[in-house]
């Protein structure tokens, strides 16, 4: 597993709640690439909690050979949550396989409510701890 810090510390210019994806994001880290995709479960978030901010852990499935993770964002709307960021290399060459990619994102706020989350377009299973779907209501 590769560790890549590429994103860190959106500043706010305001104290307004702000829907922007630039000021939803404290920060984002790429975790890379854990091997071949082989989950039947698909995209899955892990969601915790501290004082005043929400971080996601994602684990989702892309092309072999991705290793750069870059421009972040994140967009609340009402019970749904969308997390995006673009995947990319510095070969130019991707590998005819499907690999396990890891990242997470620190938001500064603590959404309520989210119901359903989505990862760069694909609906997520949000996961109660790193084994166990959790129920959706």
């Amino acid at each position: 597993l590769m560790f890549v810090k590429i994103y860190s510390a959106y500043d706010s210019k305001s104290d307004k709640e702000d829907n922007s994806p630039s000021t939803n994001i404290e920060s984002f880290e790429f975790l890379g690439c854990s091997g071949s995709y082989s989950d039947e479960l698909g995209t899955r978030v892990w969601r915790t909690e501290s004082k005043d901010k929400t971080k996601f852990l994602i684990k989702h499935q892309e092309a072999c050979g991705n290793n750069i993770g870059s421009n972040p964002r994140a967009f609340i709307d009402g019970t749904t949550i969308e997390l995006d960021y673009e995947l990319s290399n510095d070969t130019g060459f991707l590998v005819f396989c499907e690999c396990e990619y890891w990242a997470t994102f620190e938001l500064k706020s603590k959404p309520e409510n989210i119901k359903k989350i989505r990862v760069n377009g694909i609906n997520a299973q949000m996961m109660s701890d790193l084994s166990e779907p959790k129920q959706n209501e």
